[in-house]
């Protein structure tokens, strides 16, 4: 019988989240090569705050949790078709005592990793995995910190790797990957709607959506009957602008004619792991006009396959955009060259390497 794999995932599972969804597409292609999987999930995660703070946070998290309980909203699986065979456990605390027994422990994210140490498996069964720097609930000190820890790191872009072997520690790149039977092109590139754009809407800064709608709002003044559909899990921004159309958590046929219609994709982060959202407009035939963070540079090549601007920088972003608007055959090369360059990360793919990785030293 193959080993028995726990994978620690913090936050909330009901809600679509990128990072969240490699890993469970991870679990499932692991649960379909016969390994036994259990998600754990505490409803209380680690923080820095204050006694008092804490009681209230944990108390908040508590009744949230009782009642997305009682609504039936409490698993990922309301979102994502996660395989049956997976068990998901939902834990008081990622102390030892509290997590299921298992040959091989996954931790997530920075805040899960330090458990591992206490864990009931050999050094080589134990492994981090690092899809960002996640410093907003950490100090960089803290974070680095975690980096140190005696685990089998992978992270899943060269930038992490990068960061990572400067301070001396050594890791697997495994880079992030779509699903090619849920995002592709169903609407010729030639065929989308030149003055249509779509955008994620999310309340993190780190996003920052804000800078998206000014740039937005830059590029109405040129192009009068600009269309923009938005999409988030978040209920509909107060301030939308009135030429945009807001989709509240779409379902992937939603969401994947979305990227269809629109001929335009814009990414506006200031950071990301790994570019998830833009490689899925890329596989439907979008051009991308996207911030130079570090992540979106994984896949993103300026005026090859997206055109690039500066971090925060909302009129360079504006004056992309609409060079992909007015410029027909600009927008086409950008897309095709996207389509192009995004057909060789499949899900599928990524989850054999994963698979091989941590299977090796089983």
């Amino acid at each position: 019988m193959k080993d028995t794999i726990c994978i620690l995932v913090p936050g909330r599972l009901d809600r679509p989240i990128g990072g969240h969804k490699i890993i469970y597409q991870y679990a499932n292609h692991l649960a379909e090569s016969g390994f036994p999987v259990i998600i754990a999930n505490s409803i209380f995660e680690p923080s820095n705050e204050k006694f008092f703070t804490e009681i209230l946070r944990r108390g908040y998290a508590f009744i949230r949790f009782v009642y997305r309980a009682i609504k039936g909203k409490n698993s990922c699986r309301n979102w994502f078709t996660l395989n049956k065979r997976i068990t998901v456990a939902h834990v008081w605390s990622y102390s030892a005592r509290f997590i299921p027994t298992a040959d091989i422990y996954i931790a997530t994210d920075a805040t899960t990793s330090p458990f591992l140490i206490h864990y009931p498996a050999a050094t080589d069964k134990k492994y981090y995995f690092i899809q960002g720097y996640e410093n907003w609930r950490l100090t960089a000190k803290q974070l680095i910190e975690t980096y140190h820890l005696p685990l089998k790191k992978i992270v899943i872009s060269h930038w992490i790797n990068d960061l990572l072997t400067r301070i001396g520690e050594s890791c697997v790149i495994i880079p992030n990957g779509f699903d090619p039977k849920e995002y592709y092109l169903t609407i010729p590139i030639e065929q989308k709607e030149k003055n249509h754009i779509s955008m994620l809407y999310h309340e993190d800064p780190i996003k920052n959506s804000a800078m998206g709608f000014r740039a937005l709002n830059i590029v109405k003044k040129s192009i009068p009957d600009l269309k923009v559909s938005v999409f988030g899990v978040y209920s509909k921004p107060r301030d939308l602008p009135s030429y945009c159309t807001y989709f509240q958590s779409p379902d992937l046929d939603l969401h994947r004619h979305i990227n269809n219609s629109a001929s335009i994709y814009i990414g506006t982060s200031d950071n990301e792991g790994w570019g998830l959202t833009i490689m899925e407009a890329m596989a439907c035939g979008q051009a991308i006009a996207c911030t130079s963070n570090y992540g979106y540079q994984e896949i993103a090549v300026n005026e090859a396959n997206a055109l690039l601007s500066p971090i925060g920088n909302e009129n360079d972003l504006a004056i992309n955009i609409i060079r992909l608007i007015e410029d027909d055959r600009l927008r086409w090369r950008i897309a095709g060259c996207g389509y192009r360059s995004v057909q060789s990360y499949s899900i599928n793919n990524c989850a054999a390497q994963f698979e091989r990785y941590i299977s090796s030293y089983s």
